[in-house]
């Protein structure tokens, strides 16, 4: 059907002719509202159930604002931040929230999210499928109370929610711009940057621009629109690019490979894409009782309008949507396996699409506009269409979400005036691994209740990294050596949490003993300060591989032998992800380590007897591990029985290039084989030197020094070791590791003012500007071209 033959209309009561144009937007409007009511009115703030939960503070809100264009993320003991941005729509988000309030905040980002996605939704079928009042109210209905949409919403992943409301205005502005519409381009490149708030939506994008244009002739047009959305979304993910880039070694020595068994269970069958409702967690399911019948009326008034319309243009078109979305979300099990199953193993950005039920957006997207659809059809059609949709939203409407998402109450103590007056460091919150749990409902994966400031950072990170979950899972408030431990990472107070539980460990270290919140002052090492002696600081090789955190912490330093310095850390199996049946990451099955107290950041672990191999080049090695009974090594000419109750070096000499190893029948981590000598620098180094530190950006550190070393000093900096950092003010001779996770550095020649600087934020500041200039020339020439 052609636009003007859209605009045109036909005068009966079921195109809507007697019915005021802005019926249908109030209507959508007030029933995504109504979806999300029971949020918008009870006190509180939602407490999401999955990764990324609304913060629960102005601190952590202000935060927010300014990580989102950090590269350097100061939470836990400090990490990269892969996924910067300068997306305009995230920053507005925050912005809100820090200026109302996360109560607020919370519920405005709710509200828009659903309503926008409605409209949306509405305006899109009303300019591109069917010229009526009901078609488009259909068409919003459904997409504004969809099963991916409320699987969000419960899961608190607020960049999706908005991402997957600008999905409709991109295929109409795309219908738009293949009839000659020169605004249309610039507007279809503009919203596709914006959807790279959620990367993954780069690639959805691009799909819906070729659904909405392929069914025209006009080739050209179309291949010149999704070269123009392109280069468009290239430059609104430049910034997070180089982000993801300077990351990635850093990324790759804190996270395991992916494993196709997490593929898998993101993965689903035919019929359950065809529903939409698949999650990690079942929100929409739980939420319904189980009842698949609510999903399918959605998916069958999708597919009613798409068959009756497979001879017109919109018919193949939302059928590609469908056929597409169907390849996304059933991955690594569905008929694209092969495929998704070599991509996830031997190419990195696949990584963007692990969860893949994520494309559902497109299914959700081809069933509203096939509603809509379905109202050019005869009356049983129209009928039809409207009781399923009525059906699928109508628990929805009625206020369904709230069973899915408890609220709670920001009633929690507040320490913001004893933390302040802390000096520079670390709060540690107890418990510290999440998921936690609190007044029987789990605020989520990240622990947002913990608020500190730039100059006292929560420890709280996700996933937790070493040492913060040997923290997490071992000792307590009457620990001599871990409150010892405490000192190494900067901890100046610890706030004991009693009402809360991790669900990973419900016995979390430090809430044994607590009756009742309290803030405990602790002593601590200073976030920066120069070392005495190197004896005294647990500093690592110098080079090393993806993995390896550190090298002295266990069992002593590596004795020195040859000049040639080589690390391995063995891989996991990609196969499965259970310890019952073959060597699998350390960092997910760490209370399950033999040496819990010494358990390194990375290596594997196992409780079968399956054998891991360790290829490395003939010649002395010595291997890092530790087992509740005895290995089984062999070399390739001997085999032995070693015991190794705690993490401890043991050394081995393999001919044949490879190293056997099987537990004797429990549990057994293996860390890493390394041979060669450490590049620990000697003394004698300067002393004496105290340091004033400052912090005004989390990817800077000033220092004052009491009076400039007379020679080499080694300088500590207490944030999670990265090559990304940089001495200003002084000579740096070497950089290498300290107490198993921070930066040293050999400096010479100091001022008594220096710097320590995050590197790569530099790059990121320029392309951020070249971005924003993109976004502003964009909005101008949107402006200056006269309306089609």
């Amino acid at each position: 059907m052609s636009r003007s033959a859209l605009r045109t209309g036909h005068q009966t009561i079921w195109n809507g002719a007697a019915t005021s144009r802005f019926v249908p937007y109030v209507v959508v409007a007030t029933c995504g509202l109504f979806a999300v009511g029971p949020l918008l009115v009870a006190p509180g703030i939602p407490a999401y159930q999955h990764d990324w939960s609304w913060p629960f503070s102005v601190q952590t809100m202000r935060s927010g604002v300014i990580g989102h264009f950090s590269l350097w993320d100061q939470s836990g003991l400090g990490r990269p931040n892969a996924l910067a941005s300068v997306n305009p729509l995230l920053f507005m988000i925050l912005c809100v929230g820090w200026i109302v309030g996360p109560i607020i905040g919370a519920k405005v980002a709710i509200a828009a999210a659903t309503v926008v996605s409605a409209l949306s939704a509405t305006y899109c079928a009303r300019r591109t499928i069917v010229n009526t009042a009901l078609g488009s109210m259909l068409a919003g209905i459904l997409y504004g109370t969809s099963p991916v949409i409320f699987n969000k919403i419960a899961a608190g992943q607020v960049t999706f929610w908005y991402a997957y409301a600008l999905l409709p205005l991109i295929f109409e502005r795309a219908r738009a711009a293949q009839d000659g519409d020169r605004r249309a381009v610039l507007w279809v490149a503009l919203l596709c940057a914006l959807t790279t708030i959620q990367p993954q939506f780069a690639a959805f994008s691009l799909i819906v621009i070729v659904a909405a244009t392929f069914p025209f002739a006009r080739r050209r047009r179309t291949l010149m629109i999704l070269m123009t959305a392109a280069a468009a979304m290239a430059v609104a993910l430049a910034p997070t690019a180089w982000a993801l880039l300077s990351a990635r070694g850093d990324i790759l020595a804190q996270y395991a490979w992916p494993v196709q068994t997490w593929e898998r269970m993101h993965s689903t069958s035919v019929r359950s894409a065809l529903l939409t409702s698949q999650y990690i967690i079942p929100y929409y399911e739980t939420a319904l009782h189980g009842s698949p019948w609510f999903a399918a009326a959605a998916a069958a008034a999708g597919v009613l309008g798409i068959l009756t319309t497979l001879r017109t243009r919109d018919g193949p078109a939302l059928l590609s949507l469908v056929l597409l979305g169907i390849a996304f979300t059933t991955g690594t099990v569905g008929p694209l396996r092969p495929l998704w199953a070599w991509m996830f193993a031997n190419v990195e950005p696949a990584a963007f699409f692990r969860e893949l039920y994520n494309a559902n957006a497109l299914l959700s997207l081809a069933y509203a506009l096939g509603a809509a659809a379905a109202t050019r059809t005869a009356l049983f059609g129209r009928l039809a269409a409207c009781a399923l949709v009525i059906f699928s939203a109508m628990p929805i409407v009625l206020g369904t979400l709230g069973r899915a998402v408890p609220n709670v109450v920001d009633n929690d103590v507040s320490f913001a005036a004893q933390i302040a007056e802390r000096p520079p460091g670390r709060i540690l919150y107890l418990p510290s691994l999440a998921p936690l749990v609190r007044n029987g409902h789990e605020p989520g994966g990240v622990d947002v209740l913990a608020v500190g400031d730039p100059m006292h950072p929560p420890t709280s990170e996700y996933p937790p990294q070493f040492p913060l979950t040997t923290i997490g899972i071992a000792g307590g408030l009457g620990d001599p050596w871990w409150l010892h431990l405490l000192e190494k990472i900067s901890v100046v107070g610890i706030v004991s949490r009693p009402n809360l539980h991790s669900e990973i460990d419900l016995n979390t270290a430090g809430t044994r003993s607590a009756r009742g919140w309290a803030f405990n002052a602790t002593r601590s090492r200073p976030i920066a300060e120069f070392a005495q002696r190197a004896a005294t600081q647990a500093i690592s090789f110098r080079s090393f591989q993806p993995g390896v955190v550190g090298l002295a912490d266990a069992g002593g330093s590596l004795p020195e032998q040859g000049v040639a310095q080589r690390i391995i850390v063995p891989n996991a199996s990609v196969q499965t992800d259970d310890p019952t049946k073959d060597w699998v990451p350390l960092d997910r099955w760490r209370s399950d380590a033999p040496d819990t107290a010494n358990a390194l950041a990375q290596g594997v672990i196992t409780t079968s007897r399956t054998p891991l191999t360790i290829l490395m080049p003939p010649g002395s090695w010595w291997l890092l591990a530790s087992s509740s009974t005895p290995l089984i090594l062999n070399d390739g000419e001997h085999t032995r029985s070693v015991s190794a109750p705690f993490a401890q070096w043991i050394p081995f000499r393999s001919s044949s290039g490879r190293l056997t190893i099987r537990s004797s029948g429990d549990r057994a981590a293996v860390y890493r084989v390394a041979s060669g000598k450490s590049t620990l620098p000697r003394g004698p180094f300067a002393q004496g030197i105290g340091v004033s530190t400052t912090r005004p950006w989390p990817w800077i550190a000033r220092m004052q020094l009491s009076r400039a070393p007379e020679h080499r000093a080694l300088l500590i900096f207490r944030e999670r070791f990265s090559a990304g950092w940089r001495v200003h003010g002084a000579r740096t001779l070497w950089h290498g590791m300290a107490d198993s996770y921070a930066n040293a550095f050999l400096v010479d020649g100091p001022n008594t003012a220096i710097s320590i600087v995050y590197e790569p934020q530099a790059v990121f500041f320029v392309l951020a500007t070249l971005t924003l200039l993109a976004y502003a020339a964009t909005l101008v020439a949107i402006a200056r071209i006269k309306p089609a």
